[in-house]
């Protein structure tokens, strides 16, 4: 996905607010914890590599589509960051232990084949955390009140239909994480947690 240079402004300005530097804070630490023992990660559209230079301990391989957010990324962290494709990974099979897509899902033309190249590129018992943004959440329907947001770029708002891609995955579960109204707060309530999670186990 080709960003404009507006777009990567608009993304740093937020992520350097203080309600930004929070969602990425509490995002990273349930990353971090989902993430315990894997020896080898990789973000799907790591965009300026926030959680890379956040989770510094992790080994982490960031990949992204934008020439525009990597060399903004580049700023950031000194973790390989590679430009390509989510649905077609430059990888060998097996190669990660990890693999996230942090708001990445929604976005891409070929979500199933974006899954389906994780599923390949990833170890046995390998683990795939996907974030994806709740269009049930006040949080999203607020952002599409404004006809400028990001959010109405999202291409696949049924979480279920999500989920059902994943079923080539020995074990799959679901949660909702992480509440957004102009603080950061505990939620696991569908109406008011700005993510669905997705964790799947291969």
């Amino acid at each position: 996905m080709k960003h404009s240079k507006e777009d990567v402004e608009n993304f740093v300005e937020f992520c350097g607010t203080r309600l930004g530097k929070e969602i990425i804070k509490k995002e990273a630490e349930y990353i971090g914890k989902k993430f315990k023992g894997r020896k080898f990660i990789l973000d799907v559209g790591c965009g300026i590599a926030s959680l890379e230079a956040r989770l510094s301990d992790l080994n982490i391989v960031g990949l992204d589509s934008s020439p525009e957010m990597l060399k903004e990324a580049r700023k950031r962290t000194d973790k390989p960051l590679i430009l390509s494709s989510a649905e077609k990974l430059p990888f060998w099979d097996s190669s990660f232990d990890a693999i996230l897509f942090l708001t990445t899902l929604e976005f891409l033309p070929n979500f199933k084949k974006a899954i389906a190249e994780a599923y390949r590129v990833l170890k046995p018992k390998g683990l795939v955390l996907a974030m994806v943004l709740n269009p049930e959440s006040k949080y999203f329907l607020d952002h599409l009140k404004k006809p400028t947001s990001y959010f109405h770029r999202a291409k696949h708002r049924n979480m279920e239909k999500l989920t059902k891609a994943f079923s080539a995955f020995k074990k799959i579960r679901t949660e909702y994480f992480l509440g957004i109204n102009k603080k950061v707060y505990s939620s696991k309530d569908p109406k008011k947690a700005a993510l669905f999670c997705i964790l799947a186990e291969k």
